[in-house]
């Protein structure tokens, strides 16, 4: 009796019993195989999700720090900057005071032999230029010192209610009770 293989060539002069026996090894192991290469491509499949949850939650938790940092380095800049400008702006007017009043003393001292007229028209030009390119100093100045003087204000007021005595009188059909 001829069996056919499954390489296409028979197989001849095997009992039955020997051709069964094989066919239901090669089942076997056609099935074990499979199992095998399903079990294999799962564990791969897992070992990637895991190895690329691992990769993305560390990309994530880098990304979170740089923005952190990024984000606290812009504050920083900012109130660094906010001081500066502040500094500038508080001591600038007074930079400046200095400086026109020695540049006014420079202009008498300077006109001191000229007509009342002429005089009068030259120190009125100064103070007028002066006002001209100046005035924004005085605005940037109290725009500093305004909101810190209403912190302090606003930090006194609290300190002091908060240790204010309150008493409460409760009068009911003329008997006080608290």
């Amino acid at each position: 009796m001829a069996h056919r293989l499954s390489d296409g060539f028979y197989q001849v002069g095997l009992s039955h019993h020997r051709t069964s026996r094989s066919s239901l090894k090669r089942r076997i192991g056609f099935f074990t195989t499979r199992f095998g290469d399903l079990l294999y491509y799962i564990g791969l499949v897992v070992e990637r999700t895991v190895h690329r949850t691992d990769r993305r939650i560390r990309k994530t938790f880098v990304k979170i720090t740089r923005a952190v940092w990024n984000g606290l380095k812009a504050v920083a800049r900012f109130f660094a900057r906010f001081a500066i400008t502040a500094a500038n702006d508080i001591v600038h007017p007074f930079v400046k005071a200095v400086t026109g009043i020695r540049n006014f003393f420079q202009l008498v001292k300077y006109t001191k032999d000229w007509s009342a007229g002429k005089r009068r028209r030259a120190l009125k030009g100064f103070f007028t230029d002066g006002w001209k390119r100046n005035k924004g100093a005085v605005g940037r100045f109290f725009n500093h010192l305004l909101p810190i003087v209403g912190a302090g204000v606003l930090v006194f007021t609290v300190y002091s209610l908060v240790h204010l005595n309150f008493g409460l009188d409760v009068t009911y059909n003329g008997q006080h009770i608290g």
